[in-house]
């Protein structure tokens, strides 16, 4: 009988050393996943802000304008022309515009598509 409970009392001891270091694991997992999380809300938080921020009108205004090339109802509009465009645009005295002298041109959505790529 004395036997039984050494064995019996051995194995809880066992278990008992067992289970004391898969709490302590346990509780270093915890401490490192509520760390985790602390980082990743203050990140949210972040990007919470650039949300919120991202809404505001001279944001949105400064979006259109500037990467969506866009221009309010009244805005004046500046279209960069090249030299030899400039060229063939000089103004013309009073009287001299004659078909000869027009240049021919490409057509419009030509000389945008060239503009706006950049070439």
């Amino acid at each position: 009988m004395i036997t039984v409970s050494i064995v019996a009392l051995a194995y809880f001891a066992f278990k008992y050393g067992q289970n004391v270091l898969r709490y302590r694991e346990l509780q270093a997992e915890l401490a490192r996943m509520e760390a985790n999380i602390s980082v990743i809300d203050a990140e949210q938080e972040v990007i919470n802000r650039a949300f919120d921020e991202s809404l505001a009108p001279a944001t949105v205004d400064e979006f259109a304008k500037e990467d969506m090339n866009w221009a309010k109802k009244d805005a004046e509009i500046l279209i960069p022309v090249g030299r030899a465009m400039m060229e063939t645009m000089q103004p013309k005295v009073r009287g001299e515009a004659s078909a000869a002298t027009i240049p021919t041109q490409p057509e419009n959505w030509r000389l945008w598509l060239e503009m706006l790529a950049g070439k």
